[in-house]
């Protein structure tokens, strides 16, 4: 990822995801893992996929390298816990953008995909923020015994 990043001088991100799935009338977010289940849906898959394929067309226009974070802003370990869901959700979404990128044009420029794992408390209140060694075992799992596997592509 550093390499991608010092060959570029501009690199595209998508942004703002799920608000813009708030929009769709027939798209229903998890009320606490967000969007990340919807890529186990097709209305959820058909809907991500035409967000990200919007990115991606504009990246094409513009002719420049482009990432896509993974629909995970919310499936922390301890988010995946409480919601009882027994699923690898951070690779799987990895898995669902490397498919839209595979089936992509040759033409397109580089595409890039990063694990997103969201924040433990309301990331807009600082006071509310982890310590660093705190936030290192909260995004390992560490007090929650959970097996993370996210993969970046």
């Amino acid at each position: 990822m550093q390499k991608f990043i010092n060959n570029h001088r501009l690199i595209l991100m998508e942004a703002a995801i799920v608000e813009q799935l708030r929009r769709y009338e027939r798209i229903v977010l998890h009320p606490r893992l967000e969007n990340a289940l919807l890529i186990y849906e097709n209305q959820g898959q058909e809907a991500l996929a035409k967000l990200y394929q919007s990115y991606i067309d504009i990246a094409c226009q513009a002719n420049l390298p482009i990432l896509l974070c993974t629909p995970t802003w919310r499936a922390n370990p301890e988010r995946v816990q409480e919601s009882n869901v027994e699923l690898n959700i951070n690779g799987d979404a990895v898995h669902f953008l490397k498919k839209i990128r595979d089936e992509q044009h040759m033409a397109t420029p580089e595409i890039k995909i990063g694990g997103l794992i969201g924040c433990k408390n309301d990331c807009y209140k600082p006071n509310e923020g982890l310590s660093p060694f705190e936030r290192k075992d909260f995004m390992l799992g560490k007090s929650i015994n959970w097996p993370m596997r996210v993969l970046i592509s």
